[in-house]
């Protein structure tokens, strides 16, 4: 899995879940430059020839019958009145018997276990994440998240929806294996609907599934499946040789490459954050506290461990951090710098593999778009009444990298914090750590409320560089950042500020496309006006698009307004500001989830004003001069977009920094008179108890024993 290989001639068959749009290779592609490859010595004809033999002359006790079925498989799941969670459990016999015959060959043991979950959860929707899948390779050492190597899963019928209910269990199974498990690189899995069986594999790139076989009469290919699996090592199943658990309370001992090729090791202390790994497919990033590990002892004070996956044509972020060092970005002080932005202590991409040093990069495969004559093909066989496909070109893909930097200070994020003091004074240090990056002519691109941390010294430090951006540098990824708290010129990359008379009412509103806050990446969608506004406003056509220092301080602003509205006043429950706090919670979900809500809080001169109402009434001031600044970053925006032509990309937020970090000063003293503090909302509506409730009922009805 380390080395090169062989090209895969993609189709593009793809089966959308949430976790991803896996897409279809060739069978054969996939076992040849997918799988681990077999062990040396071991033919996959033989082990069969064996199986034939296997067993009394009666034919008894022969895995493979006379009839050239796989024993327990007399006729199709489909055709038996066995209930669906017990049709397919016969598998687990097969895949002993498979290695039995193999063990003869090879002299060797399986690493792995194959067995089925006792307590099977069949449809997808009924799952938590505790549920483990129908079936699965695990290792023998254990039977949890942490030991499984391939999910299964399995369904009595072949129909589409049985597939697509397959394809949303096994990702999501797959998604926990990598979510839960920092040693976890990649990971693969198995679906079986009837007969039909398909192969799957993960990595924080691509999602892919192989084209269906049938596992009763091409035996071949699910011996060689058992065999690759069975036999392969640790670090072709995906996990990291790297990262090594050292202790029960889930501490790993992490090794960090220089680019010189210094290695140092490092001790978890405490995770910080995980959030990045949540996805499938993205960064992949966790951040650990830390301390120097030498010859097996701790040593020197705690720092922080970033681990993340990188697209391979972009700077690195220790790169980007010392050119940032080394810039000019007078009237600040190097000491300025030091107190904005954290200190590198090492950083570098990933090695690893067993006999030589590797680059740890997803997978490449090679993967080509497939040809005229398959996609017709393809197309012909589409009207089947159990096809699935959706005919789109399958995209190219840009293979991350495993990359890790060790920084000296240790913090915490700021939504963790609860004094309002405390949260608005860092984000005033952040207008600052902001005005020194774009004075040193670069942009940050994704400011947001886990892009600003505190340090042990009460100091905020903005972080986070792997998207920053210096002007006048080549890079086509302009909708990059945090979609929740991304600019909205950003999102719908188009300037709107350019027309001079904005809101007048004889204008027509063409709405912006904007991306869902969900995934940036997803398809455009129109805004409409809504229908108690009499406002509108004309989107024209403008000059390509470029990312601007005022972006950065519009994303400030959002994570500023997030800070207020997406928690409450730390206050006794007041039976009369329930209302209001629950219409607090709804203008929340929708100014950071609801596209056309966004937009028209901050282009519309009074779309944010009605919203502060619903505060608590100690934190409406606050409020107020937050939708102050909103109007000076719009008046900016107006000024600077005057003439497009003539946009200095980083200093054209000269002025409104300094209104910026008034404004935070202001809420952060206002904050220190009223002794305000912050905690998560503790009152819900009605209908979300009952929607809560109900998911716990159905959780604890459903989860697995494993768990």
């Amino acid at each position: 899995m380390l080395s090169p290989t062989p090209s895969i001639s993609a189709t593009t068959r793809c089966l959308d879940t949430p976790r991803g749009t896996p897409y279809e290779v060739p069978l054969e592609s996939f076992i040849k430059s997918v799988l681990p490859p077999l062990p040396s010595g071991l033919v996959v004809d033989e082990v069969i020839r064996k199986l034939e033999k296997t067993g009394k002359k009666s034919s008894s006790q022969k895995p493979i019958t006379r009839k050239g079925r796989w024993r327990g498989f007399p006729v199709d799941p489909e055709s038996t009145r066995v209930p669906e969670e017990t049709c397919l459990r016969n598998l687990e016999p097969v895949f002993r018997s498979i290695l039995k015959a193999a063990a003869t060959k090879t002299g060797r043991r399986s690493s792995l276990r194959f067995q089925n979950n006792p307590v099977c959860v069949t449809w997808s929707l009924d799952r938590t994440w505790d549920t483990f899948p129908d079936a699965f390779w695990s290792r023998e050492s254990g039977c949890s998240w942490y030991d499984i190597a391939v999910s299964g899963e399995y369904k009595k019928k072949e129909t589409n929806s049985e597939e697509h209910d397959n394809a949303i269990k096994v990702t999501m199974s797959m998604l926990n294996c990598m979510r839960r498990d920092p040693c976890r690189r990649f990971t693969f899995g198995f679906t079986v609907e009837n007969t039909s069986m398909k192969l799957w594999f993960c990595d924080r790139t691509q999602l892919l599934c192989s084209t269906p076989f049938d596992f009763i009469s091409d035996r071949e290919y699910l011996v060689h499946f058992c065999l690759s699996i069975a036999y392969a090592e640790p670090h072709q199943l995906g996990w990291d040789p790297t990262v090594v658990l050292v202790n029960d309370r889930r501490q790993y001992d992490i090794t960090v490459f220089s680019d010189e090729g210094e290695a140092r090791v490092y001790r978890t202390l405490e995770l910080l954050s995980c959030s990045g790994a949540q996805i499938l497919l993205g960064r992949g990033t966790r951040v650990w506290k830390v301390v120097q590990v030498e010859n097996g002892e701790e040593r020197g004070h705690p720092m922080i461990l970033k681990d993340v996956w990188v697209n391979p044509g972009r700077k690195r972020e220790g790169t980007i951090l010392e050119e940032l060092r080394r810039a000019d970005y007078s009237p600040y002080s190097r000491q300025d710098f030091e107190c904005a932005y954290l200190s590198r202590v090492l950083d570098g991409d990933v090695f690893n593999g067993p006999a030589s040093m590797n680059l740890d990069g997803t997978q490449a495969f090679g993967l080509e778009e497939e040809s005229a004559s398959d996609r017709e093909k393809r197309s012909s066989s589409a009207d089947s009444p159990h096809s699935t496909s959706v005919l789109a070109p399958f995209p190219s893909i840009d293979c991350k990298v495993h990359y890790r930097i060790v920084f000296r200070e240790v913090c915490r994020s700021i939504s963790s914090e609860p004094s309002l003091v405390a949260i608005f004074r860092a984000f005033a240090q952040a207008v600052t750590a902001l005005h020194i990056m774009h004075i040193a002519g670069w942009v940050h691109r994704d400011v947001s409320s886990g892009n600003i941390l505190l340090a042990e010294d009460g100091t905020a430090r903005l972080v986070d560089l792997e998207y920053t951006h210096q002007v006048g540098d080549d890079d086509d990824e302009f909708r990059v950042g945090t979609p929740k708290y991304m600019a909205i010129e950003v999102n719908i990359q188009s300037y709107i500020f350019s027309n001079p008379n904005p809101f007048s009412p004889s204008r027509t509103l063409n709405p912006p496309r904007l991306a869902t806050p969900e995934r940036s990446s997803s398809p455009a969608a129109e805004l409409p006006t809504p229908a108690d506004s009499n406002d509108s406003y004309e989107i024209p056509n403008h000059p390509i698009f470029r990312y601007n220092a005022l972006h950065d301080m519009e994303s400030l602003w959002w994570v500023a307004v997030y800070a207020i509205f997406n928690r409450e006043v730390d206050a006794p429950l007041d039976d009369g500001h329930n209302t209001a706090s629950e219409k607090q919670r709804l203008h929340a979900e929708n100014m950071f989830g609801n596209r056309e809500d966004r937009f028209h809080t901050l282009v519309m001169p009074r779309g944010f004003v009605q919203k502060i109402p619903s505060l608590h009434p100690s934190i409406r001031h606050a409020a107020c001069i937050l939708d102050n600044m909103r109007r000076s970053l719009v008046r900016w925006y107006h000024k600077v977009e005057a003439d497009l032509d003539s946009i200095d990309h980083t200093r054209c937020a000269e002025g409104l920094s300094d209104i910026f970090v008034e404004g935070f000063t202001e809420i952060a003293q206002h904050g220190a008179s009223q002794h305000i503090r912050f905690r998560p909302f503790t009152t819900a509506t009605h209908a979300g108890r009952r929607d809560r409730g109900s998911q716990l009922s159905r959780s604890s009805s459903t989860r697995s024993v494993l768990s």
